[in-house]
């Protein structure tokens, strides 16, 4: 039976996150375990895994917290480790099929999580004033009692253990879904290496957009064609400039844009076309022969 100790109080993603992990790793392991949320130096010092609290970071005796001076260590990126990622640290890799999730996984979900809880600006030369920048942690500090509620230790635990349930499913999803992407990369780069048109790939599944977006990574891609699971029809999809925009290599013409059904096979004489999205990125066809007539037209009105 592991003790684990977090401190008492209100609580932050940072704890909540932290314990979501070693929940999933110790239940993978099959070991059973304990929590006190205490700040008491004797329970403190009793505990098999402190995060959190204690003011001590030693993976050697189970120990991350990061608010004691000189913190617990900084990544590349220049974000202090606070609780979740030293969790993360030296438990994620047991989660994850490889070095490139687990890093993955620091990087776009752990990483603002600490650089919050620092006090860390993670976005600093844009101006969001009218969208908000919060993400998981201020989805979890909804769960803290609000300045008019009871703020005893008896209401804590209980919303700190909603917070943990919620982020303990959240927490799995997101390892479960990223290793899975991780294979399906693999399988997207390999069909890539096979296809003879390194311009126009054709793919036997439908897989999720973010597989398209790591095809960006490669220079030669335009457009990918893959089937509609559901319907049995055919979509063509731009390859990006880069993963983090919109931007396409080539789009699709903008005459096209918005275009259904007659409408756009009138446009394109393409006799099975179906649509064009506005944002010019995305097209479908009844027919594979259809779709790949579309991108063709596009590849010529691009080069004209």
């Amino acid at each position: 039976m592991k003790k684990l100790v977090t401190h008492n109080g209100g609580f932050h993603a940072d704890d909540i996150v932290a314990y979501a992990i070693l929940q999933e790793v110790l239940t993978k392991r099959g070991q059973s375990w304990t929590l006190s949320r205490s700040r008491d130096p004797l329970v403190i010092s009793q505990g098999d895994i402190v995060f959190d609290v204690g003011d001590v970071y030693d993976d050697t005796i189970g120990r991350y917290d990061h608010h004691q001076t000189g913190r617990a260590g900084v990544r590349e990126n220049g974000i202090y480790y606070a609780s979740a990622g030293l969790v993360w640290k030296h438990f994620g890799r047991e989660l994850c099929n490889s070095d490139k999730v687990h890093n993955d996984i620091d990087k776009f979900f752990i990483s603002p999580i600490d650089a919050a809880d620092n006090g860390q600006d993670m976005i600093r030369e844009m101006n969001f004033e009218d969208v908000g920048v919060g993400g998981f942690n201020t989805l979890l500090n909804v769960f803290n009692p609000t300045l008019f509620e009871d703020k005893s230790e008896s209401t804590l635990l209980q919303c700190f253990n909603d917070a943990v349930r919620v982020t303990r499913i959240f927490v799995s999803k997101l390892v479960h879904t990223q290793n899975a992407l991780y294979e399906a990369h693999k399988q997207a780069l390999a069909w890539y290496e096979q296809s003879s048109d390194k311009q126009v790939l054709v793919f036997e599944k439908n897989y999720e957009r973010s597989i398209w977006i790591k095809l960006s990574e490669l220079p030669e891609p335009l457009f990918v064609i893959y089937p509609e699971s559901r319907s049995g029809t055919w979509k063509a999809e731009i390859i990006r400039k880069h993963p983090v925009t919109f931007e396409a290599r080539v789009p699709f013409p903008e005459s096209w844009a918005g275009l259904t059904g007659t409408e756009l096979q009138k446009v394109t004489g393409v006799p099975d076309a179906q649509f064009c999205h506005p944002g010019r990125f995305l097209c479908g066809a009844d027919s594979i022969a259809g779709i790949k007539q579309l991108v063709s037209l596009a590849l010529s009105a691009h080069t004209k």
